[in-house]
């Protein structure tokens, strides 16, 4: 899918074009990926597509700096199994918040954050790399920080991308994401 401008506004509306790979899966390796700028406005997410369980997504946020700007990995057909990833301008700060993530009772929560100080700056890119293996979601920052953690969501629907903002003002950001294709990796033989 990518998204491509259809009003001759100061900041164009979008709207989808679908150029995903068959069968609804992006290839990387053929250059295949979701590209996908959109502005973040107003108490609604802005979801711009599905991803598989295995998956590698680059993204650049601008926050909003009256309130958090982030991504959402939501794993339920209901919406209330979810992994969040956001930034925080007010204490330039970037959250991974896995306190939605599992539906199962025994999956751990909690928080975790790195020092993101270009959050802080109004209008400042904030470039991050996420790599989702199923329970495993790794978050890098453009700076060389990186997150790892574990969730564990039950949900058996398609896992859905979503951007939201919680403040008065808007943010902007850009997603590319690619579908990973674990049963293309060979491995060598070891002597």
């Amino acid at each position: 899918m990518t998204w491509v401008p259809t009003g001759a506004q100061s900041y164009p509306a979008l709207t989808c074009q679908n150029d995903w790979a068959p069968h609804g899966r992006a290839d990387r390796d053929q250059g295949h990926g979701a590209s996908r700028r959109r502005r973040i406005a107003g108490p609604d997410p802005v979801e711009p597509g599905q991803v598989s369980r295995t998956f590698d997504l680059t993204a650049t946020l601008i926050p909003d700096p009256t309130g958090t700007t982030g991504l959402r990995l939501v794993t339920s057909a209901d919406d209330t199994e979810y992994l969040d990833v956001s930034l925080d301008p007010t204490a330039g700060r970037l959250t991974v918040d896995r306190g939605h993530a599992s539906l199962d009772v025994r999956a751990r929560t909690g928080a975790y954050s790195l020092a993101c100080p270009a959050a802080k700056e109004p209008g400042t890119p904030v470039e991050l790399r996420v790599v989702v293996d199923r329970s495993i979601a790794e978050i890098y920052l453009a700076t060389g920080q990186v997150l790892t953690l574990r969730f564990y969501p039950v949900g058996d629907r398609p896992w859905r991308l979503q951007a939201h903002g919680t403040g008065s003002g808007a943010g902007d950001f850009t997603v590319e994401a690619w579908d990973l294709d674990p049963g293309r990796i060979h491995q060598q033989p070891h002597l």
